[in-house]
């Protein structure tokens, strides 16, 4: 459940668990619109995944929170949790701090939205050509556009 100590929204996540349960899923492709069969499926078992379905699958995975599937719901559900907003910039940092990304719908560019998370200038998510994985958080290209917030910290 999120954490209400604070005055905003957090998830009870390990940070250092989004690297380890991604790299459980070595095997399995980008595919849009493809999401995990079940939430209790095992990660090594999902052969295909877009990025709105893997984010749900490894929330679930990292600490039990069932959170809405598909991009446009899952940055409707941080605003509406008052999951605090944080900065392209911050996820540039290594401080531990997991936060999540979206970017928003862009005008006259078809689906265009993205979903994953950032931590300690890496995203974790799943992309096109590739799967589940993790790159670099340079905050140009797509990601100076995307919205970004805390999940949790160390």
């Amino acid at each position: 459940m999120p954490n209400k100590e604070l005055p905003y929204e957090t998830l009870p996540i390990e940070p250092q668990d989004i690297p380890v349960l991604t790299g459980k899923m070595k095997d399995c492709k980008y595919l849009l619109g493809a999401k995990a069969p079940f939430l209790g499926v095992q990660l090594a078992d999902v052969k295909e995944i877009d990025c709105s379905g893997y984010t749900r699958l490894i929330v679930s995975k990292a600490c039990g929170e069932v959170i809405p599937d598909g991009s446009a719901k899952q940055l409707e559900w941080l605003i509406e949790n008052h999951f605090k907003e944080s900065t392209v910039e911050a996820g540039k940092l290594k401080d531990g701090i997991l936060r999540m990304f979206v970017l928003p719908q862009q005008p006259g560019k078809g689906v265009g939205r993205h979903v994953g998370f950032i931590l300690n200038g890496r995203t974790y998510e799943s992309y096109g050509g590739h799967g589940p994985g993790s790159r670099p958080w340079s905050g140009k290209g797509y990601q100076r556009k995307c919205r970004v917030f805390v999940l949790s910290f160390p």
